[in-house]
């Protein structure tokens, strides 16, 4: 992927999407403003958020980062979408000292996100809360994922809290403990 220089980022985001994020598909570098795309219309990959990093920075003070909002929330002004009622306090993952290999590596301040912490468990709460909470906004009712674990336990919890209709497709060869749990959360496993 070709790399994109901080001062191009930056001039594109301000004349192009007023400074805050832009959609960007990961093959071809397609670019779309707000939309209800997921793919590109171009290529057919997928679309990622692309971050103003230096705005983020500007307006995620340490102020605002010390607000009481736990979770997410204190992130909002830097997010695609609010994920207001979505939310399941995800985030606020600590950060824990390592205790033996930042020693053995030579790193002094080596740290490790306990992302164990999250609703389901899983690094995977935060991105879909966010595309759970745009699917809602957008009037979706329904909510289809591939899955071998992890993110169809997300995505089923999510869509679970929305009262939407989840449906995880998992591999026949998946283990049977990593999608037992979804049926008890509203989801149809196919």
């Amino acid at each position: 992927m070709k790399r994109i220089s901080r001062d191009y980022f930056r001039s594109f985001l301000e004349d192009e999407m007023g400074g805050e994020h832009v959609l960007r598909c990961i093959r071809c570098e397609n670019t779309y403003e707000n939309t209800h795309l997921i793919s590109c219309t171009k290529c057919g990959e997928i679309l990622t958020s692309t971050y103003n990093l230096d705005l983020a920075r500007e307006i995620l003070t340490p102020e605002v980062l010390k607000r009481a909002e736990i979770g997410m929330d204190r992130f909002e002004p830097v997010l695609p979408i609010r994920i207001g009622t979505v939310s399941q306090r995800e985030g606020d993952t600590p950060l824990l000292k390592s205790m033996s290999i930042g020693d053995e590596l030579g790193l002094k301040h080596l740290y490790f996100k306990n992302e164990t912490v999250n609703p389901t468990g899983s690094f995977k709460d935060r991105s879909l809360a966010i595309m759970i909470a745009h699917a809602k906004g957008l009037g979706y009712k329904s909510i289809l994922t591939a899955s071998t674990g992890n993110a169809g336990l997300s995505a089923a919890s999510y869509g679970c809290r929305c009262g939407m209709n989840t449906y995880i497709l998992v591999s026949e060869k998946a283990p049977e403990e990593k999608w037992k749990l979804l049926p008890h959360l509203g989801a149809r496993v196919v």
